[in-house]
């Protein structure tokens, strides 16, 4: 048998212009078959380079930054590459090509002028990541259902009224971004997202909380923040949420049922038009931000000060006109908003007698 010697330092070479970043393919055809990741982003690139294809074992290309308007059919002649940014260009669509990418875990086109997207993107059956914030999509092809892997999905700022029933089959979703659209309802099988963690649903037109949404009982963090809510329901099913924001909705009170979410950290309900608090609120012992800014309160409930726990508490905007003594027994509290009210200045004189820790605005 017989064995050929490799010296270290041609090893070591190889290996280090492997790791390399290239930012140019004068750089990169030198040893086209080392290049794993390009940087071309800010180069002012209106196609893509002629030669691209002899980078064979390309990883991660991006092109971030430039002024495609039209992706090539031959980006799906990189067959190894697993990795492809192309945010803040132009693009008003992608080639059909692109399903080619069989190998693609990460695909970023935030902020382009995407309209749709072709039914073979369905074919990315590695996809992890899947970014399209920010373009200006009307719909979804049915096609994104067959992504079994995906685990990050961005749809937010387009202009989505429907999402596809196919969407259900995400089942290894951990997080989905659909804020800014026009939303109203979600799809019945959008309960099938078992595995949803993160669920932002911010900025768009939902008069109520989807049904489907009490289904996903690993949510921790729900945002409906800017709809035109005015009542929930039903929310105490959601037993591991820890992030709930609803500010900038349409609510005069909130549910007693509200304070079965032990495990929530942060309530944002400012904005609002809630005239009271629930009395039994000292049951979110694990509470540590609570913003109830700009609201109709005339008075907040002495549960507040048992939550031992609180460190932001966003009173400002309100009707009140006095603070009961028992706030000092919020020992942890940093942060304490109360200005836009009608509280005496004796009174905010003993208040930050009562925090001397406290940083607080009258």
């Amino acid at each position: 048998m017989r064995f050929f010697y490799v010296p270290k330092k041609a090893i070591t070479k190889e290996f280090n212009a492997r790791k390399k970043v290239y930012r140019s393919m004068y750089e990169a055809l030198y040893k086209p078959e080392w290049v794993e990741t390009l940087n071309l982003s800010g180069q002012g690139l209106i196609k893509l380079p002629p030669k691209l294809s002899q980078l064979t074992n390309l990883k991660y290309l991006l092109l971030n930054f430039n002024k495609f308007i039209i992706l090539s059919d031959k980006i799906g002649e990189l067959q190894n590459l697993e990795k492809l940014q192309l945010m803040r260009n132009k693009l008003e669509k992608l080639p059909v090509s692109i399903g080619k990418l069989r190998n693609l875990i990460l695909l970023n086109i935030f902020s382009n002028q995407l309209k749709s997207l072709p039914p073979s993107i369905g074919k990315l059956k590695k996809l992890e990541w899947l970014v399209l914030g920010n373009n200006q999509l009307i719909s979804i092809p049915p096609e994104i259902g067959q992504l079994e892997h995906l685990q990050l999905l961005n749809l937010a700022g387009n202009q989505l009224s429907v999402l596809p029933i196919e969407i259900g089959n995400l089942k290894r979703l951990t997080a989905f971004t659909l804020m800014g659209n026009r939303l109203s309802s979600l799809p019945s099988d959008f309960s099938k997202l078992k595995k949803l963690i993160n669920l932002d649903l911010s900025n768009n037109q939902f008069n109520k909380i989807p049904e489907a949404v009490f289904q996903l009982q690993k949510l921790k963090e729900l945002n409906l923040s800017n709809n035109k809510i005015s009542a929930i329901s039903g929310i105490a099913k959601l037993k591991s949420l820890q992030d709930f924001y609803l500010h900038s909705n349409q609510l005069t009170a909130l549910p007693k049922e509200i304070v079965e979410l032990k495990k929530l950290q942060i309530l944002v309900i400012m904005d609002n038009q809630l005239t009271s608090l629930p009395k039994d609120i000292s049951q979110l012992q694990n509470l540590k931000v609570l913003r109830v800014s700009n609201n109709q309160l005339s008075s907040v409930p002495d549960g507040i000060f048992e939550l031992k726990n609180l460190e932001e508490l966003q009173l400002n905007g309100n009707q009140l006109t006095t603070i009961s003594q028992r706030i000092k027994n919020l020992k942890n509290l940093k942060q304490l908003s109360l200005y836009g009210n009608k509280i005496p200045e004796i009174t905010q004189v003993k208040i930050k007698k009562w925090l001397p820790n406290c940083h607080i605005t009258f």
